[in-house]
């Protein structure tokens, strides 16, 4: 059997919380350009509709 000891796990747990902190951030950070480009583009249609 190999033993862990509670410092490795505790790094391990450490890294992967924050990898998922770091992915959550680039996900919103995402979103939030998604949701401009989005009102960019709506500002786009009602101009080329009004032409």
């Amino acid at each position: 059997m190999v033993k862990v000891s509670n410092k490795k796990i505790e790094n391990v747990i450490n890294k992967t919380d924050n990898a998922v902190f770091d992915l959550l951030k680039k996900t919103r950070n995402v979103q939030d350009k998604t949701e401009a480009v989005e009102v960019y583009l709506d500002k786009l249609r009602s101009i080329t509709d009004n032409l």
